[in-house]
């Protein structure tokens, strides 16, 4: 009985990153593309970056909108989409009332002397 417990708790942005091998950086988002949480939490210098990332996020998330509810994510909220932009992955679940999006570095052997290059 205790299960149901679980399902209803949000996962901390940390607990994402943790969870997730090679994870770089996760996000919480609302249903409407605004990010309640990410982690590792941004400094101030970052606030501008952050800002700009949360665009690049919702414009992600609107694109993968049609597709997660496709996928009946919201009725099935374990389903996990991938999505590869450029150099990072970006792994999606949701439930009803959020969006969990954890980022990561996708490392090919080889390329590494090109990491950091994309921004």
């Amino acid at each position: 009985e205790k299960m149901a417990d679980k399902d209803d708790t949000p996962l901390p942005a940390e607990e994402l990153v943790k969870s997730v091998p090679g994870a770089v950086r996760s996000y919480v988002v609302d249903h409407k593309g605004k990010v309640l949480e990410s982690y590792p939490a941004s400094t101030e210098d970052e606030a501008e970056a952050n800002k700009q990332k949360g665009e690049d996020m919702k414009q992600l998330l609107e694109s993968v909108g049609g597709l997660l509810e496709a996928a009946g994510m919201q009725k099935d909220p374990l389903r996990k989409i991938t999505v590869t932009a450029g150099s990072r992955q970006f792994g999606i679940t949701m439930d009803a009332k959020r969006i969990y999006v954890v980022e990561s570095a996708i490392t090919s052997k080889g390329d590494d002397a090109k990491d950091g290059s994309a921004s």
